[in-house]
């Protein structure tokens, strides 16, 4: 039976308040096996970038 591995799940920074997209940040880990992260956009459609974000 394959294991289960609890995720961790995280809300990422809001770096654009006019487009209502919140995104939240989900990473797997488990030993000997590399991190797998998923981003999940919520209320948000596919655009290209128009501007670069820095940190």
């Amino acid at each position: 039976m394959p294991q289960r591995h609890k995720a961790s799940m995280t809300a990422l920074p809001d770096t654009d308040s006019t487009d209502g997209k919140i995104i939240e940040k989900c990473v797997f880990k488990t030993k000997h096996k590399p991190e797998v992260a998923l981003l999940k956009i919520i209320v948000g459609k596919h655009v290209f970038p128009t501007k670069q974000v820095t940190k």
